[in-house]
């Protein structure tokens, strides 16, 4: 969810987490696939709207 809120490189999530770029990468990709599972495409659609509005 940060990284959609603020969109930052998967190095500077990373370093914000204490990760390297490439686990911050992977997190971001395991965790999408959850989410992908828990929601309705519909709400990860709207998510990426709001952060290009």
């Amino acid at each position: 969810m940060f990284y959609w809120r603020k969109m930052p490189t998967f190095e500077v999530l990373g370093f914000h987490f204490g990760i390297s770029k490439t686990e911050a990468k992977e997190t971001f990709d395991y965790w999408l696939e959850i989410l992908r599972d828990v929601f309705p495409a519909s709400v990860l659609e709207q998510v990426g709207k709001h952060d290009s509005d």
